[in-house]
């Protein structure tokens, strides 16, 4: 992600039906990350909704079809950011979320979150395992 020009791309999840009726639904979430976005100058390239899917599971459609993207921007050498609502949206399972942070970061990619600052330290990465977890 150049400083001049950030990008990004919007995941969001919920795990029932009902969840895409109530106030933290995918519209909801997409809402806060474009605001978000929006605050930090970062263009949004696309949005990738995963509706009613349990965030246990790393084989998702919405995060395959976004994996896919942020791989062809890869392969234009073009870096991206993901910004998710939280990071529960993104994963409830420790070994599926370092598994699905390390295919981003593969890409180039790295997250972002207007409920979390991601540090790249080991404090940081202990602290991001205790709220998946």
């Amino acid at each position: 992600m150049s400083a001049d020009n950030p990008e990004a791309v919007i995941y969001t999840r919920v795990s029932s039906k009902s969840q895409l009726a109530d106030g933290h639904g995918n519209d909801a979430q997409e809402h806060l990350c474009r605001k978000f976005a929006d605050e930090k100058g970062i263009a949004v390239l696309a949005v990738f909704h995963e509706p009613g899917i349990s965030g246990a599971k790393t084989d998702r459609p919405a995060m395959r079809q976004m994996i896919s993207f942020l791989r062809e921007r890869k392969e234009r050498e073009k870096k991206t950011a993901v910004v998710i609502d939280d990071l529960k949206r993104f994963s409830r399972d420790v070994g599926g979320y370092w598994e699905l942070n390390q295919i981003i970061g593969d890409c180039d990619a790295k997250l972002l979150s207007p409920k979390h600052e991601f540090n790249e330290t080991p404090e940081g990465h202990f602290i991001e395992t205790i709220l998946v977890a």
